[in-house]
């Protein structure tokens, strides 16, 4: 699918509209178009593949268009209309010229829920696919239960109510600044340090993972504020750059608990404080064992 995108990039560019092509979450990768104007930066159009189809700027392109260097198909030449309007009139699209342009190449408006509801099961797909499986409502709130009943958790931006769990013995806390800063300023590069550093830590935690877990033993990856998976450490593909985890090791914007049922050993990432608790014997054996940089000075060790 990435050479497609390489295929619109380089006609867009060629007609001197730059554009810049991102790995996402929900769906592989999807291509943001300048304007040739000052907009604060921001895209005029997005054009992503999901579910089967193409979107241009939240408009559902019928059909299945095939892209060559040098060719004129449905896509390209919508967004290639699209653009100049959207460019000479940042606010909206004049609403007959819009019309004009939905009418010429078959371009159907999608709303907002329905948008999010097909992000929804892209991201879905997707997961299963590399070996994550969603779990469902009561079987997410059932595993942040048992770990509130082993690890009771203090919600708080503040040290003072830091660290957030009663940290067991033995365990290590290690300071992940270093990534977290990575992840901000990945407007800079791309986020290719970020991507980089988050890639190099999750190899490092699937060996961890794989060397502590029975065969066809399961690990919980659990987000506070979002459904939670499970994955096998066996079965799961080695990450890169360009496909990362779901929920990732470093401890960004939300709190994030890794391991398996019963939690007797596992990692805990806190936003807040920008750290990764690791506990359980063998299991933190592993992690300090050829200790990737990225996993930064320790914070706390528990004996």
């Amino acid at each position: 699918m990435k050479a497609v995108y390489d295929d619109i990039q380089a006609l867009l560019s060629r007609d001197g509209y730059p554009s810049v092509l991102r790995p996402t979450a929900a769906r592989d990768y999807e291509l943001a178009v300048m304007p040739p104007i000052d907009s604060g930066g921001r895209p005029a159009l997005v054009i992503t593949h999901l579910g089967g189809e193409w979107y241009v700027g939240g408009l559902r392109v019928r059909g299945v268009p095939k892209f060559r260097i040098g060719g004129r198909t449905n896509v390209f030449t919508a967004v290639r209309s699209l653009l100049p309007l959207v460019s000479a009139s940042p606010a909206g699209i004049p609403p007959a010229e819009f019309d004009a342009i939905k009418a010429r190449f078959d371009l159907v408006p999608i709303s907002l829920g329905t948008w999010h509801s097909l992000l929804d099961n892209e991201r879905s797909r997707r997961d299963a696919a590399r070996g994550w499986t969603t779990l469902s409502k009561a079987a997410n709130s059932a595993a942040w239960d048992e770990f509130e009943r082993r690890f009771p958790l203090r919600l708080g931006m503040s040290p003072e109510t830091w660290p957030a769990i009663n940290e067991p013995s033995p365990s290590v806390t290690f300071d992940l600044t270093q990534v977290c800063d990575l992840a901000r300023s990945e407007g800079a590069d791309g986020g290719r340090g970020y991507a980089a550093a988050e890639c190099e830590l999750e190899r490092h935690f699937l060996r961890c993972f794989r060397g502590c877990t029975p065969t066809d033993g399961r690990v919980l990856a659990l987000n506070y504020n979002h459904d939670g998976y499970s994955f096998d450490p066996a079965a799961l593909a080695e990450p890169h750059e360009d496909d990362l985890w779901p929920e990732t090791m470093a401890p960004i914007d939300e709190y994030r608990v890794f391991g398996p049922p019963g939690y007797h050993f596992g990692a805990f990432a806190h936003p807040w404080e920008r750290s990764l608790c690791v506990f359980g014997r063998a299991f933190l054996d592993a992690v300090l064992s050829d200790r990737p940089r990225w996993l930064g000075p320790i914070l706390r060790r528990r004996a």
